[in-house]
């Protein structure tokens, strides 16, 4: 009997052990292979202009030793650690796309979308009201191959002020145009990154100062500052608008007579200073109204400078077109200048004609497709002239807008799209 006892617990004993071994050995994890990781950082498509880019980083995340990228031939790449330099040759043909492809041990590939514009013979320059429009709308419009239907952006605008009591001349921006300024990287940002250039408007306001008005040394002193702000906010230049201005006092240091030289020379002033502030290439533009008609070139230190020196483009007044002067060419003119706001219409002889004299530009006025601030939605009468221009201009059509970008307020933006037609 106690040995039949000692055997059924030497049984038990055996099969706890066992149970106990088997439990170990299924709560115990398998060895698992080790995956390789890969992430690019900015992951987003990347959109360059025609010509003169800026390189741009994108930056290779791995757990692995090396890793290698394929590119098109028209991508200027170079490895640097763990970053890639990328830029693009300057491109006189047909829009580019294609991508760049990472791959790193046995990681899935990254791939990364990389597109360029071609140089088009027109380009459309267009004014917002930032009183009333909110800058992420001109993002919405395209042609049929994706690329932006838009070329350039001024925002109208800032101003040129005068301090009576400090006798000084400053740059002024209302709290419309302070707060684009204060959150470029969500209202103007990406519209350089799509390849838009963004001009800071400036014109008169009401008092002494005036575009047309500085001295020598007033405008050399002035355009210091204003580079400064486009420096610190990013932006690609300024347009000048002579308007709204008081005639000065002529003893006062900062000021001259009203002249189409003085705008010149302050036009040659902020050329001057934006390219020694500026790391990225930066233009100065007309618009060709009040004493900024037909300038003269400029004679600094005995040296002489011709128009094509400091001024990058020529605007005309609504309805009208700039005749180049001096040594500026069609090219670096508007043909055609359109206020969406007044129901003005591009019509294609219009359009065939300006495309034929070899005009540069195309430029329109108040363009607003949200009708959230004092401007009526335009949207459907901008429409029928765009449609005009990129058959004209491009033989495409435009890919039809899908969201609009709201004002809230006074220094009050949206960042948020809606579909058009809703939330506004």
């Amino acid at each position: 009997m106690k040995m039949r006892i000692f055997r059924f617990v030497a049984f038990l004993v055996t099969l706890l052990s066992v149970s106990v071994a088997v439990s170990c050995e299924q709560t115990e994890p398998a060895p698992q292979p080790q995956e390789d990781m890969l992430s690019v950082i900015p992951s987003r498509a990347m959109l360059f202009a025609a010509k003169d880019n800026e390189a741009d980083t994108l930056y290779v995340n791995t757990n692995v030793e090396s890793w290698s990228y394929d590119a098109p031939e028209w991508v200027i790449a170079e490895k640097d650690s763990n970053k890639l330099i990328v830029n693009v040759a300057d491109n006189g043909g047909e829009l580019r796309q294609g991508n760049i492809f990472f791959a790193a041990g046995t990681a899935p590939t990254v791939q990364i979308e990389v597109c360029q514009r071609a140089v088009r013979s027109i380009r459309q320059v267009v004014y917002i009201e930032v009183n009333d429009c909110n800058p992420l709308n001109i993002l919405e419009y395209n042609l049929a191959d994706g690329s932006p239907f838009f070329d350039a952006v001024i925002l109208f605008a800032a101003n040129i002020n005068y301090d009576s009591e400090n006798n000084r001349v400053y740059l002024h921006n209302n709290p419309n145009v302070q707060a684009l300024l204060d959150d470029t990287d969500t209202y103007l940002q990406p519209l350089r990154e799509r390849g838009i250039k963004v001009y800071l408007g400036i014109l008169g306001n009401h008092d002494a100062a005036g575009v047309a008005q500085l001295s020598a040394w007033g405008a050399r002193q002035w355009a210091q500052e204003v580079a400064d702000v486009c420096c610190r906010y990013k932006l690609d230049g300024v347009n000048l608008d002579d308007e709204y201005s008081k005639a000065p006092d002529l003893q006062n240091e900062w000021f001259t007579a009203r002249s189409a030289s003085a705008g010149a020379r302050l036009a040659y002033e902020l050329k001057v200073a934006l390219s020694e502030k500026c790391s990225w290439p930066t233009e100065v533009s007309i618009y060709e109204y009040g004493s900024l008609y037909r300038l003269p070139a400029v004679t600094v230190d005995g040296v002489k400078h011709t128009q094509s020196e400091f001024i990058d483009m020529v605007l005309a007044d609504y309805g009208c077109q700039v005749e180049p002067y001096g040594d500026l060419s069609y090219a670096q003119c508007s043909g055609a200048s359109i206020q969406l706001a007044y129901g003005d219409k591009l019509s294609e002889t219009t359009a065939k004609s300006i495309l034929s004299d070899g005009y540069g530009w195309c430029m329109w006025f108040a363009f607003d497709p949200s009708g959230t601030g004092g401007v009526n939605n335009n949207l459907e009468h901008s429409l029928k002239q765009f449609d005009v221009a990129a058959r004209v201009f491009y033989n495409t059509q435009m890919l039809p807008p899908k969201m609009v970008y709201n004002k809230r307020g006074e220094g009050v933006y949206d960042p948020l799209p809606y579909a058009i037609g809703l939330g506004q």
